[in-house]
């Protein structure tokens, strides 16, 4: 059964049962937290609009985990992080881009060890 909420930031969105006010499934927010506590960090400071390298960083690897559920739309993600569709696409394109570099084994370590943690959860 689908109901209609107004979410603030999002018009006239669907969402189905289970999701919350802020348009996040429970899966969502369990990749949420898992990213969040992996870092150390909060939501806050997630969505907090900086440029910090390490913010960026931050954010970057949370888009990539929402973008790999593919039950969520691009402009769903940009809303949350207060930020464009744009962004998003810059974010996505980063951890792709880092994920194929021969270079950065660092980057894809830690990919690696996030994507154990958030596919053991949300199974």
């Amino acid at each position: 059964m689908i109901s209609y909420f107004i979410v603030p930031g999002i018009p006239n969105t669907k969402w189905t049962k289970g999701y919350k006010a802020n348009g996040m499934s429970i899966r969502h927010e369990k990749i949420l937290n898992v990213i969040c506590s992996y870092f150390g960090i909060s939501e806050e400071e997630l969505r907090k609009k900086t440029n910090l390298q390490i913010a960026v960083y931050h954010r970057s690897i949370f888009t990539y985990f929402m973008l790999q559920m593919k039950d969520i739309p691009q402009t769903q993600i940009a809303s949350f992080l207060n930020c464009d569709r744009s962004s998003i696409q810059y974010h996505k394109r980063l951890v792709e881009g880092q994920l194929t570099s021969r270079f950065d084994n660092d980057y894809k370590i830690e990919i690696t060890a996030l994507t154990t943690i958030v596919s053991s959860l949300i199974k």
